[in-house]
């Protein structure tokens, strides 16, 4: 499947522009983005539920054309809501609806139904009514319901976003393994980092309606293109540098009259970002701990609790974020106010050029 020219405006304010789009057959992409930024819309044209002001969708090659080309390869397609939106009756009688619709005979229509229970772990709650489901059983059925169809392409549209976190790290998995299975072409959309992480071959980035970046998740998250990019998928410290010298594969950027060696080379001196994960920063009581080249004095400024790990913001002359694991803080006896060392290497630091 592949997208020409698109774009999509509503007034004078567009909302999609994407010059050009393209998945591999049974490729799963995941398409990820904050909240707003059109990911739900182009989904909804790559199934010709909407129309781009222009543009055009090629699939093997051909041109898809309104009225029944964009029928025949509908019914190719299913695309998955984040709610349910289940039929009164039984779980069975759900997944057999689209079957009896295309006129499966009593027969074959028992042997998908049978498969897809089995797949998505449910063939327990085959008789159950749709009303008795939980969150997580009831997007289960919803999955079989699409599935059983057998689709080419397999869209969804954030179908974890309603379920608790335990329920959604197994049905995470789930998924993982019933992509690896299926020969399907997956376009997944979501805002969570750690879905697009977990399922993707390919990530794409989407801002305000336009993907501008494309790759595995190791290069769009490790190196991100530009400075929103990096904010959005996790890298909590982007600061503002300026090179002021560069060779034998390493580069020294200042920051606010500190200076911050970086693993990187080829760069002239002008003004960059310096990406660093939280992950990748090591705190210590003592100046000594690390072989780190790059370590601060700091100061703690706020302390964030969230569930197994503490964020830390930190000043060492510039902001830097943290990220550490309950054990750890106790260890060190962090307080906000108290003085605390902060290392990370050279090797750990992205440069975007501004």
């Amino acid at each position: 499947m592949e997208v020409i020219n698109f774009d999509y405006k509503i007034g004078n304010k567009t909302i999609l522009k994407i010059p050009h789009w393209k998945i591999n057959k049974g490729e799963s992409y995941v398409l990820l983005g904050p909240n707003g930024s059109g990911k739900s819309t182009f989904l909804r044209m790559l199934n010709f539920l909407q129309f781009p002001t222009k543009g055009e969708i090629l699939i093997d090659g051909k041109r898809i054309n309104k009225g029944k080309d964009c029928l025949e390869w509908r019914r190719k397609m299913a695309l998955v809501f984040q709610e349910p939106l289940l039929f009164k009756g039984s779980v069975e009688e759900n997944i057999a609806y689209g079957l009896k619709i295309r006129k499966y005979p009593p027969g074959e229509r028992e042997e998908k139904i049978k498969r897809v229970l089995d797949l998505l772990k449910i063939s327990n709650l085959r008789k159950k009514k749709s009303s008795e489901l939980s969150g997580g059983e009831a997007q289960r059925v919803n999955l079989a319901r699409s599935l059983v169809l057998e689709p080419e392409i397999f869209l969804l549209d954030e179908p974890l976003v309603n379920i608790d976190t335990p329920t959604r790290d197994k049905f995470l998995n789930d998924l993982k393994q019933l992509f690896n299975k299926l020969t399907l072409t997956v376009i997944y959309v979501t805002h969570v980092r750690q879905e697009a992480l977990f399922l993707a071959n390919r990530v794409g980035i989407m801002i305000s309606g336009k993907i501008v970046q494309e790759g595995s998740p190791e290069e769009v998250f490790n190196f991100p293109l530009n400075e929103d990019v990096a904010k959005f998928v996790g890298v909590e410290t982007v600061l503002s540098g300026k090179v002021i010298g560069s060779g034998n594969g390493m580069t020294l950027v200042d920051v606010n009259d500190w200076k911050i060696k970086v693993a990187a080379d080829g760069y002239g001196e002008g003004d960059v970002f310096l990406c660093i994960r939280p992950e990748e920063i090591i705190l210590s009581n003592d100046e000594t701990h690390t072989s780190a080249r790059n370590n601060f004095k700091t100061k703690v400024e706020k302390i964030y609790h969230y569930g197994h790990f503490i964020k830390i913001s930190l000043d060492a002359g510039f902001p830097l974020i943290a990220f550490i694991t309950r054990n750890a803080a106790r260890e060190l006896a962090l307080s906000e106010g108290k003085d605390v060392w902060a290392s990370f290497k050279a090797t750990s630091i992205h440069l975007i050029k501004r």
